[in-house]
């Protein structure tokens, strides 16, 4: 385990960088074969090529039936290595939802320019929030599958187009909706 996430033994630990330390913690808990693993935002100050070790080591113990619950607030990560979801709300489980659940509540924000005339999109399902500027631009939120908006786009002769993926939080809220809480 400490050579597969790169640990500098060398080093004293009262020197050792917040992502180092954050190896430290990885390598005591797959080490063990213990059959709960408890990992709380575990790649935090983890460069990619670690994070991407996380991950094996994440799918190792699962094969060796070992159960990681993991505590994380990062999308990717949690669609990465999880088959489950469990959602807390003021400090109770609420639910506990598939992977594939997850995605469907997936959310995006879309930015599109066009070079005339902005096409009507609100009708297009998964299509909500339409706001165009009068300038050419235009952003919408897309839940579910962008096909149809994709072809939308293309056939309206669109010259840009920007996503930005939900959050996992936002996700949540979109799950249970905003209620301040």
């Amino acid at each position: 385990m400490v050579d597969r996430f790169d640990l500098d033994l060398d080093k004293p630990a009262r020197t050792y960088s917040s992502g180092n330390r954050q190896k430290v913690a990885l390598v005591a808990a797959f080490a063990t074969r213990a059959p709960l693993l408890v990992l709380d935002e575990p790649t935090g100050g983890l460069d990619p090529l670690t994070e991407r070790e996380f991950r094996r080591a994440v799918r190792e113990a699962r094969e060796r039936g070992q159960t990681v619950l993991l505590s994380s607030h990062r999308r990717e990560e949690v669609e990465a290595v999880c088959d489950r979801v469990g959602i807390l709300r003021a400090g109770r489980l609420v639910d506990v939802a598939t992977v594939a659940a997850l995605r469907r509540l997936h959310r995006s924000e879309v930015a599109a320019l066009f070079p005339a005339a902005v096409p009507d999109l609100s009708a297009l399902p998964g299509v909500d929030e339409v706001v165009g500027d009068g300038k050419g631009r235009v952003r919408f939120v897309l839940a579910g599958p962008p096909a149809p908006v994709l072809r939308a786009l293309a056939a309206a002769d669109v010259t840009a187009v920007f996503l930005r993926e939900s959050s996992l939080e936002e996700i949540f809220l979109a799950y249970y909706g905003d209620t301040g809480r």
